[in-house]
């Protein structure tokens, strides 16, 4: 079935995991640290701005990754575009498109990105420009900080060195506005590089740990791979806590009896209180077609809570709870659920492309079931 996937904003700890197993693995220091000089601006086309071919002294830069497909990075882009103006002339914000679906036909990926770009019209509203056909932007700078995540942005300070590094919604604001001013305090912010350091090790000790599910996982071999972790989490008891995810994520794959148990001790738990976890989950266990065997009751009480911890906001929680209140046969709280989830989709601006046309299939999918169900049974 071809159709638009809504995605949460930001992914679970758990998610990030269970994603990371086909990371490379390792842990080495990164090449470009905060204090050293900023690489140089290599990009295949300018989309927006004028071009920066260097690094003026005594001028801020932001220089922020993101791609088309991104949830976040859009997310982040008109609080970027509101940067912009507050800091108009003292600071110049630039966002380059890296890691694009497309790897092979460039004139097909740079098409994309600038068809991308002017649909955002004033909510991008600074310089954006396209990685070249090498990739030089995102392996000078991504991968030599060692940054796996997008959107992640740079602040190079008036010397032309790396200020700051971190997501846009990460402090970003403060470090900017310290670093226009001439206040930002290198130990402060060496403290903080620090101790994202200190994180990406701890999860690059995690992968390591982890090769062993990943290689099984890899090989299709999921009964195998959950002994495997079973093994793991025997040895290392401190993984417990990290791997429920990635456990229900192989056991669905051959025991969804045995996954449906996972879930409901992940509900009382460790995603009790992580809505973007369980709308992950909300969404395997409601997405049409979805397990061959559904348990409404856990489909609802996953999404319900997802869209309790949301206060009912978030049109992605709110699709899957009205697919779980159609699958109990709860035909008008569905309509009224999903209703609102269109309502609620026409205002964000982070869900991707297409996704309020999906939601009116679905609204119409439920009303046609609605009006099966309330038919009376022909007889034979």
């Amino acid at each position: 079935m071809n159709k638009v996937r809504l995605e949460a904003v930001i992914p679970t700890a758990a998610t990030l995991l269970s994603l990371s197993l086909a990371a490379s693995l390792g842990a080495t220091e990164p090449k470009l640290k905060v204090g050293d000089a900023a690489p140089s601006m290599q990009v295949a086309k300018w989309l927006k701005g004028g071009p920066v071919t260097k690094f003026e002294s005594g001028q801020v830069y932001v220089v922020e990754f993101w791609a088309t497909w991104c949830g976040p990075c859009k997310q982040s882009m008109p609080h970027l575009t509101e940067l912009a103006k507050k800091f108009d002339g003292k600071a110049r914000i630039i966002g380059v498109s890296i890691w694009e679906t497309e790897k092979t036909d460039h004139a097909k990926r740079l098409a994309a990105v600038a068809k991308f770009v002017e649909a955002m019209g004033e909510k991008m509203n600074y310089g954006v420009a396209a990685d070249d056909n090498e990739g030089f932007m995102a392996r000078n700078w991504m991968e030599a900080a060692d940054e796996g995540g997008i959107p992640t942005a740079f602040i190079v300070g008036k010397d032309g060195k790396i200020a700051w590094i971190g997501y846009p919604w990460g402090g970003l604001d403060r470090a900017l506005e310290q670093a226009v001013a001439g206040t930002l305090d290198p130990k402060a912010v060496q403290a903080e590089a620090a101790e994202r350091q200190r994180l990406r090790e701890a999860r690059n000790r995690e992968r390591e740990l982890l090769k062993p599910v990943s290689d099984l996982q890899a090989q299709k071999k999921p009964a195998e791979a959950v002994a495997a972790l079973d093994k793991l989490e025997g040895e290392h008891p401190e993984m417990a806590d990290k791997t429920g995810y990635l456990r229900y994520k192989l056991l669905m794959a051959y025991d969804q009896p045995a996954a449906y148990r996972q879930v409901r001790k992940m509900l009382d738990g460790e995603l009790k209180n992580n809505p973007s976890g369980l709308y992950g989950i909300a969404r395997d266990l409601t997405d049409p077609p979805g397990p061959k065997t559904k348990d409404w009751d856990l489909a609802f009480a996953v999404s319900q809570r997802a869209c309790e911890l949301s206060k009912f906001s978030n049109p992605s929680y709110l699709a899957t709870l009205g697919e779980a209140y159609a699958g109990k046969g709860n035909y008008p709280k569905a309509i009224e659920t999903m209703e609102l989830a269109l309502n609620k989709a026409a205002a964000d601006d982070s869900l991707p492309d297409g996704s309020q046309k999906y939601l009116q299939r679905r609204l119409q999918a439920i009303k046609a079931a609605q009006e099966k169900a309330a038919s009376p049974t022909e007889s034979k």
